[in-house]
C-alpha cells in the first residue's frame, strides 16, 4: 500500500513539472499595412487594413486627431476583419488623422500598434464666368482661357468650372461676345484667389452704347490752371494722366471715380473735386472733374453741437458731461456742447466721440460727416446726433427666386445706425428710430442677379419697432456641361 501512493505521488510530481514547462502562448501583435505612415488619402471613407501575428478574435480600432489620442473620432471594438472601411460624416477635408489597432485573444489584449497617421486632401473649389452688356446679363460664344492652380478654357458663358484647387487664377479674354460689342473690363479683377473648397466669379463687361467724353481740369484760389498732375480715373474702364487740362473720349456709360494722386500748383494743396469725385456719364454724355487747388492759408473756424432726439443739446447741470476731440491740422478737445473753435488752418478735420453725452442716450450718428475738409478761411460743422427713446431692430435677410438663402453677401445699412455686413440673415438691434437705407455691394448666390431689395430699399424705423429688408436674387442659370466627343 505504501508503495502504491509513492508511485502516485511520482506521477503526480512528473505531470505537474511538465505541464510547467510549457511555455505560454504570446500575445498577439499588430502591424499597420494601409495607408501608408503620412499619405494623403484621397476620400474622407478610406479602408484601414492592418495584420496581426498568430491569431485574434477581435481587434480594437482608434482614430484621433491627435497623436495621444485626446481627440478620438472613431473607437471601434470587437472587429473581426483586418480591415475597416470608415463611415462617411466621420472625417473632414484637409485634417491629418492618427490611428492605431490592438488585438484580443481569449484573455489576452496586446497593447496598441505604433500609431501612423494620413492626411485627407484640401477641398476644392470653383471658377465661374459670366458676361454683362452694358449692365445687362448675356449669355453666348466667347473664348477665353483660364490659367493657375489648373487650366481651364471655356468658348461660352455663363460657364461654371468645378474641382478647382485652392489658389490664384487668372482670366484672359481672347475673342468673340455680343455682336458690335467691346470689352471693357473684367471684374472684379482678371485675377482672383480661389479658397479651399470657396468659389470665384470672372464678369466679362462689354460695351455697345455710344460712347461719351470724360474732362478733367484744375483751378488754383478760383482761377484757371494747367501744368503737371497725376490722378487716375476707374470706372467702366480705367485711365490715367499726369497733366491737366485733358480729355477722354470714347468712355462707355456708366459711373467714374477720379482720384488725385500727386502733384498740381506749387505749395498748393488739393481741397476738393468738384462737382463730385464720383458722376455718373450717361450714353453719349460728358462729364467734367474740376481739381480745386488753393495756396492760400486763411485760418477757419470748426463748430461742434449736438441733438438729443432731433431736438438741439447742450451741457449744462444735470445733463450729464461729454468727452471728445477734434483731430487735423489743428487738435483740440472740450467737453462743452455746443462749441467753437476758431483760428484753425485749413485742411481735413476729425471728430471723435469719446464718452458722455445726454444721460441714457446713445450716439448714433455724426452728421454730415465725421470727416470734413475746413476750406481756407470757411467754416464746417460737426452735428453728434443722441437717441434716448427706445431701440428698435433691423433685419437683413435674402431670398432667391423666393426662396429663403442664407450665406455670404456684402451689403451697408445707412440711417440714424450705420453699420455693414457681409452675410444674411443678419440682425442690427439697438437702432434709434429714423429712416434707415440697405445698400447692396456685392456678392450673394452663385449664378444670380440682385433683382430688387423689399418691401423697399428705405424704410423707417418707429421707437422700439422693427424693420426687415429682403435683398432678392434671380438665379440667371448654369449651362449642362457638353456630352463626351462634342
Amino acid at each position: 500500500m505504501k508503495l502504491n501512493m509513492s508511485y502516485r505521488a511520482i506521477v503526480l510530481l512528473i505531470l505537474v513539472v511538465f505541464v510547467g514547462c510549457i511555455p505560454p502562448q504570446p500575445a498577439p501583435a499588430v502591424t499597420l499595412e494601409t495607408p501608408a505612415d503620412s499619405s494623403i488619402v484621397p476620400s474622407l471613407t478610406p479602408m484601414l487594413a492592418w495584420s496581426c501575428t498568430g491569431t485574434a478574435s477581435s481587434y480594437h480600432l482608434q482614430v484621433a486627431t491627435d497623436s495621444n489620442f485626446q481627440g478620438i473620432v472613431i473607437d471601434v471594438t470587437r472587429l473581426t476583419e483586418l480591415s475597416y472601411a470608415v463611415p462617411s460624416g466621420n472625417l473632414v477635408y484637409d485634417q491629418t488623422y492618427y490611428w492605431r489597432v490592438s488585438a484580443s485573444r481569449d484573455s489576452q489584449t496586446s497593447g496598441w500598434s505604433p500609431f501612423w497617421s494620413f492626411k485627407t486632401r484640401a477641398t476644392v473649389g470653383g471658377v465661374a464666368v459670366n458676361a454683362l452688356v452694358d449692365g445687362s446679363p448675356w449669355s453666348g460664344t466667347v473664348n477665353y482661357g483660364i490659367s493657375g492652380q489648373k487650366a481651364f478654357s471655356g468658348f461660352s458663358v455663363p460657364q461654371t468650372f468645378g474641382e478647382s484647387p485652392a489658389g490664384t487664377y487668372t482670366l484672359t479674354y481672347n475673342y468673340g461676345g455680343p455682336p458690335g460689342a467691346t470689352l471693357v473690363s473684367i471684374t472684379p479683377s482678371p485675377t482672383q484667389t480661389v479658397s479651399s473648397g470657396g468659389a470665384v466669379t470672372f464678369t466679362l463687361n462689354f460695351h455697345k452704347d455710344l460712347a461719351g467724353t470724360i474732362i478733367v481740369n484744375a483751378v488754383m484760389d478760383g482761377v484757371a490752371w494747367s501744368g503737371p498732375v497725376n490722378y487716375t480715373i476707374t470706372g467702366p474702364i480705367v485711365d490715367s494722366s499726369s497733366s491737366v487740362s485733358q480729355g477722354f473720349s470714347n468712355q462707355p456709360a456708366g459711373t467714374y471715380t477720379l482720384t488725385y494722386n500727386y502733384g498740381g500748383p506749387t505749395g498748393a494743396t488739393l481741397i476738393s473735386i468738384t462737382p463730385s469725385p464720383v458722376q455718373p456719364l450717361a450714353t453719349g454724355g460728358a462729364i467734367t472733374f474740376t481739381l480745386n487747388f488753393h495756396r492760400q492759408q486763411v485760418a477757419g473756424v470748426v463748430m461742434v453741437n449736438a441733438t438729443l432726439d432731433g431736438a438741439p443739446w447742450r451741457t449744462a447741470i444735470g445733463s450729464g458731461p461729454i468727452n471728445y476731440s477734434i483731430t487735423g491740422s489743428k487738435s483740440d478737445a472740450s467737453s462743452t456742447m455746443p462749441d467753437t473753435f476758431a483760428n484753425c488752418p485749413p485742411g481735413l478735420y476729425t471728430l471723435v466721440y469719446n464718452s458722455g453725452g445726454p444721460i441714457g442716450a446713445t450716439l448714433a450718428s455724426i452728421t454730415p460727416s465725421p470727416s470734413q475738409n475746413l476750406p481756407s478761411g470757411g467754416t464746417i460743422v460737426f452735428t453728434m446726433n443722441f437717441y434716448g427713446q427706445a431701440k428698435g431692430i433691423v433685419t437683413v435677410v435674402a431670398a432667391i427666386d423666393g426662396e429663403p438663402w442664407s450665406g455670404s453677401v456684402s451689403y451697408t445699412v445707412v440711417g440714424p445706425y450705420v453699420d455693414s455686413s457681409y452675410s444674411v440673415p443678419e440682425t442690427f438691434s439697438n437702432c434709434p428710430q429714423g429712416i434707415y437705407t440697405v445698400s447692396y455691394t456685392s456678392g450673394g448666390p452663385p449664378s444670380t442677379v440682385l433683382d430688387g431689395i423689399t418691401p423697399v430699399p428705405t424704410q423707417s424705423l418707429p421707437p422700439g419697432g422693427s424693420l426687415t429688408f429682403t435683398l432678392n436674387f434671380r438665379f440667371v442659370g448654369v449651362p449642362e456641361p457638353p456630352l463626351l466627343g462634342e
